[in-house]
């Protein structure tokens, strides 16, 4: 046998690789109803193809212990630079933890956490959508790939329901918080209808984060307020995500790190700087808002246009 992966820079993924082997042992058939039995022994992977091959099995290879978290946002809001902090300030606390609890792994290392992060974007991404994936373990990860299993999702596109299933792979009772500054019954209808039973049988935790309404309060620049909004999502990330609890870093100790990375990344562009972006975050952490279910059949707002004139 002999296929094709990798195609379009597609992710190689699990279920791909049990396709392969259902396929070459005579358990199942490509996208065109062809089978090994046939004489058929191409096969590709990753792409919407007749010829292509896939498994109903889409199992997650990720250690236990994990805590797995997709971004969602839009090119040029300053969410991969959200992300890269987010992955350098849980690293921070690694570090924390195991001199800790004093733990070495079997090559003499301090690592008490492990970190993978990885976006999905490119040049010809600005204005349109992007995500980004970071997994944080006990122990070493070794997927490399777009995660369909994760536990929380931070969604700072408002407008993301109207073009993309946000809500995909989420765990039953995963945290999804969304950019609104509406009310809670109000963000219910902007959900639509065919998520909404989905939302209720995983009993999915909803919450919505006023995140621009927090950048505007920190500055009046507009491209600022679209780049700092992440920020209010990484303060999102650490009070829903169960983290800090899991690994008992108390308050104090959080803002302390949080602050250190902001100097780091901003301390060249001065003090004020470095204190929006900690507001920012601040704000984040403490603005999130429960969203209770509402009726199934409730009004469906979801397409975000206003009133016409």
């Amino acid at each position: 046998f002999c296929g094709a992966y990798g195609l379009g820079s597609r992710d190689f993924r699990p279920e791909d690789v049990l396709g392969a082997y259902e396929y070459a042992t005579g358990g199942g058939a490509r996208q065109d109803g062809r089978k090994a039995a046939d004489g058929e022994h191409y096969f590709v992977l990753g792409v919407d193809h007749p010829y292509a091959v896939i498994s109903e099995e889409r199992p997650s290879l990720l250690p236990e212990g994990v805590i797995a978290v997709r971004l969602h946002s839009i090119g040029g809001w300053g969410m991969i630079t959200t992300g890269k902090n987010l992955g350098e300030i849980i690293g921070a606390f690694g570090e924390y933890v195991a001199d800790r609890y004093q733990v070495v792994d079997g090559e003499g290392r301090k690592e008490a956490l492990h970190i993978s992060a990885n976006p999905r974007y490119g040049s010809e991404k600005k204005g349109a959508p992007t995500a980004y994936f970071l997994v944080v373990s006990p122990e070493r990860v070794r997927v490399n790939c777009d995660l369909r299993h994760v536990d929380a999702v931070l969604c700072c596109d408002p407008k993301a329901f109207t073009h993309t299933n946000p809500l995909e792979g989420l765990v039953q009772g995963g945290v999804f918080a969304w950019e609104s500054d509406e009310e809670p019954e109000v963000a219910w209808q902007r959900i639509p209808h065919r998520f909404r039973r989905e939302i209720v049988d995983k009993q999915i935790r909803l919450f919505t984060l006023p995140g621009f309404a927090i950048a505007r309060q920190a500055t009046d620049r507009e491209d600022l307020q679209l780049r700092m909004q992440g920020n209010a999502f990484l303060g999102a990330f650490f009070r829903l995500s169960g983290f800090l609890k899991q690994n008992k870093i108390g308050p104090e100790h959080f803002r302390e790190v949080v602050r250190r990375q902001y100097e780091k990344k901003f301390g060249r562009l001065g003090e004020a700087v470095v204190e929006s972006n900690m507001r920012v975050m601040t704000g984040g952490f403490e603005r999130v808002r429960k969203v209770e279910y509402g009726e199934i059949e409730a009004p469906d707002r979801s397409t975000m246009r206003g009133r016409a004139l």
